[in-house]
């Protein structure tokens, strides 16, 4: 750490993130059973697919990705049944973004993101597989996902130009959030 500063909010940080999870982790000591219950009854190791725990994680790491783009939760509460979970640009947006990251993998800002989502795809993939893909669990992959997508927009703005990328990123946020809006007031309400 390079300075004074830095130490004392890692310190900070730490005493801050005990007080928080002090109390969880006391509850599971003493009573494991009861805070265990519904993670063991929604975990993918409670009752494996055919041939095992490899193609049912990788069956399900599948239907989670392609959820984004391709094919969503089918639950009604969660999302559009079937539906893809992201609007078609910010979709779009989330492959370039992930193409973007991918190539500059060695800066610790693209490691981050290209670390995240899959992090935060981990409780969703981990769930009973007769629910893939199951948006609820995944909604921690929202945030990585919209992160991305403007890694891509801003990467794709800024080799037009200042003049071109004035125009080009307000109306590309205007057909996204369009999108969004009649979706969720419209077809989804």
């Amino acid at each position: 750490f390079r300075s004074w500063a830095q130490r004392q909010g890692l310190v900070f940080a730490v005493v801050g993130m005990a007080v928080v999870l002090l109390p969880v982790a006391l509850e599971a000591v003493a009573h494991p059973d009861l805070m265990l219950e519904r993670p063991r009854d929604a975990s993918v190791f409670k009752d494996l697919g055919p041939g095992g725990l490899v193609p049912t994680l990788a069956e399900s790491v599948a239907k989670h990705l392609l959820m984004f783009n391709v094919t969503g939760d089918r639950n009604g509460r969660h999302n559009l049944p079937n539906a893809p979970m992201l609007d078609p640009i910010t979709a779009v947006g989330l492959v370039l973004g992930l193409l973007v990251v991918a190539r500059r993998w060695r800066d610790p800002r693209s490691a981050l993101l290209l670390a995240w989502m899959p992090l935060a795809l981990l409780p969703a993939v981990l769930s009973v597989a007769f629910e893939a893909p199951q948006g609820l669990r995944a909604v921690g992959a929202v945030v990585p996902a919209v992160v991305l997508a403007a890694v891509a927009v801003t990467t794709v703005t800024d080799g037009l130009g200042l003049a071109r990328s004035r125009v080009v990123m307000p109306l590309l946020l205007l057909v996204a959030g369009f999108s969004n809006i009649t979706t969720y007031f419209g077809v989804q309400a």
